[in-house]
């Protein structure tokens, strides 16, 4: 019993935390019937939370770039750079597109987030301006991340101390293997045949 009721204290003190953040992000975004009509989408509340964060996490870079406008007059600025501008006029259109392009594939790299992170970072945003009646104009991918670096190769000794662990069977063919940079099927396919053959001639030849 006692262990039950400390699982229901935690599960009771992190949705408290979470009501906690997500009144400061709300707070944050301001009065704003289009951040309640999108947060209005999640049941649960640390899902409200965390994409309450994001949106107002983008406001704040938006701001840095001298945009500074509220939830609301995002989606009607967008709304109005999508259908009132001219059909071939694709820079207005895909003004807030490509504004959340460079947030999720230049802030976000630049500050070195997760894929994951800057994954729902994307989705908190698109979903806002979905909620809204708004959606974002044109085609756009989320950049990969950097390549890791790939791990150093194993030094001779090592491979000695591995190889010297192994049965004779499987150390045998594995030595000869990477001293000839024969393919390992290739050793695996010698017979006596070929070992006493001094011709010379390629494995697996008849």
């Amino acid at each position: 019993m006692d262990k039950e009721n400390s699982v229901i204290d935690f599960r009771m003190s992190v949705e408290k935390k979470a009501e906690n953040a997500l009144a400061v992000s709300m707070r944050e975004l301001g009065d704003s019937p289009a951040v309640e009509r999108y947060i209005s989408g999640y049941g649960n509340v640390r899902a409200k939370q965390a994409y309450a964060l994001q949106l107002a996490l983008y406001l704040r870079w938006l701001k840095t770039r001298g945009i500074l406008m509220t939830p609301d007059a995002l989606v009607k600025d967008n709304l109005r750079a999508v259908f009132e501008s001219g059909p071939t006029d694709i820079e207005t259109k895909r003004k807030h597109t490509d504004l959340l392009a460079a947030y999720i594939n230049g802030y976000l790299i630049e500050r070195e987030l997760s894929e994951s992170n800057r994954k729902v970072a994307e989705a908190a945003i698109k979903g806002f301006y979905r909620a809204n009646d708004s959606p974002l104009f044109g085609h756009w991918k989320r950049a990969e991340q950097k390549p890791e670096t790939p791990p150093p190769a194993l030094r001779p000794d090592d491979v000695r101390k591995v190889l010297a662990a192994m049965p004779a069977r499987v150390r045998t063919p594995l030595v000869l293997s990477w001293q000839s940079g024969i393919e390992i099927h290739r050793v695996l396919e010698m017979d006596w045949s070929f070992a006493l053959d001094k011709t010379p001639r390629r494995c697996g030849s008849n």
